[in-house]
């Protein structure tokens, strides 16, 4: 089996990267690796933007015990969860994922200090504990999810959800597209914050409804002040406003400046903040309509197609994947008819056209 990788020493110890799209798990490194400090599995060539996607789905055959391994780097892989990361790794600091794919984070290694995903997709946050992945600490990781789009915030917890809301609503609301979320989804989602306070202390709002004051005539004619902002950062609009004496109101916010943050970013990280943000029972609501995971949803519907309220059923198709399709088809324990209105709208989702104009589903 061809096998790519390229070791590279240093004062810490080794550095491996892997690059072969066609390696699924790691049963081909060496039993032991004592000095490896970083490891990184790439599908991308020389660090730029071309992606080569792996078929990399597990870390099985990673050494029993990594002592010196402090970073681990994936890149364009796809991952069921992180329950093969089961080697001894006293020393890591950082796991960060790269245009991935993670179904769950079941099995994410306890006290890690840095966990981050950038231009992702993630289905669930099962196995995610808020204790020790809490972006609300301006000391852990700030770019939890970056860029990255969430389906389903099945297994959350309300602490996480927090920290993850304030991100979404302060910075990737705005020009990512950080939920995939059914049409009831969204609503439940949007529906959870204090139009209020969302509009006096979120620095995108405050730019927004300031900008247009000191802007010489007609200079958002052509391009929206988003765009603007997009390409020059909210720093830098901040710091116009507050040159013409326009003060952004979230600049008391955040008490420790050493704790880190611009004055942005002390409306991200106010502690406070969350007990004026949310609205409690509307957070309730959107935990309870997530309650379920799309796997009990499935069993839940084959064994009562009736007792799924419509509302599920189209969360249920809309996070539906292969493994949900194969439940759903159990012929032992399927009470579905053949022709389910439920079962079609999901295999759609993995019909292929052909080039002579058929479906294969």
């Amino acid at each position: 089996m061809e096998f790519t990788h390229i070791y590279t020493s240093g004062e810490d110890g080794q550095c491996l990267t892997i690059k072969n799209k066609k390696i699924s798990n790691l049963t081909c490194l060496p039993e032991k690796l004592p000095e490896l400090f970083q490891l990184t599995i790439s599908g991308r060539i020389s660090n730029r933007t071309l992606q080569i996607p792996m078929n990399f789905t597990s870390f099985k055959g990673l050494p029993k015990k990594l002592p010196l391994l402090k970073y681990i780097q994936v890149y364009d892989s796809s991952l069921p969860n992180l329950e093969s990361l089961t080697a001894e790794m006293p020393r890591l600091k950082s796991i960060m994922f790269y245009n991935c794919h993670l179904h769950n984070f079941k099995g994410i290694p306890e006290k890690i200090q840095s966990f981050g995903l950038h231009d992702c997709t993630v289905d669930s946050f099962e196995g995610l504990e808020a204790d020790y992945h809490d972006i609300l600490n301006p000391k852990f990781n700030r770019l939890f999810l970056n860029n990255t789009t969430f389906s389903s915030l099945h297994g959350i917890s309300r602490t996480t959800l927090y920290s993850i809301l304030i991100e979404y609503f302060s910075k990737f609301g705005n020009f990512y597209t950080p939920t995939n979320f059914t049409p009831k989804g969204m609503e439940l989602l949007n529906e959870c914050i204090n139009r209020e306070i969302y509009d006096t202390y979120n620095p995108l709002e405050f730019v927004r409804r300031n900008l247009h004051h000191i802007a010489p005539s007609g200079e958002f004619e052509r391009f929206s002040i988003d765009s603007y902002i997009e390409e020059q950062g909210v720093d830098f609009f901040i710091n116009i406003l507050d040159d013409h004496r326009i003060e952004y109101p979230s600049q008391n916010w955040n008490e420790d400046k050493s704790a880190g943050g611009y004055d942005m970013e002390d409306w991200v990280y106010a502690l406070n903040l969350e007990e004026q943000l949310f609205l409690p029972d509307k957070i309730d609501h959107l935990l309870k309509f997530y309650e379920k995971s799309a796997t009990e949803l499935a069993l839940q519907y084959r064994s009562d197609p009736k007792s799924l309220p419509k509302e599920q059923i189209q969360r249920l198709i809309h996070e539906a994947d292969y493994q949900i399709l194969s439940i759903l088809e159990n012929d032992h324990h399927s009470n579905l008819l053949p022709d389910d209105i439920l079962m079609a709208e999901i295999s759609k989702k993995f019909a292929v056209s052909t080039n002579n104009g058929k479906i294969l589903l």
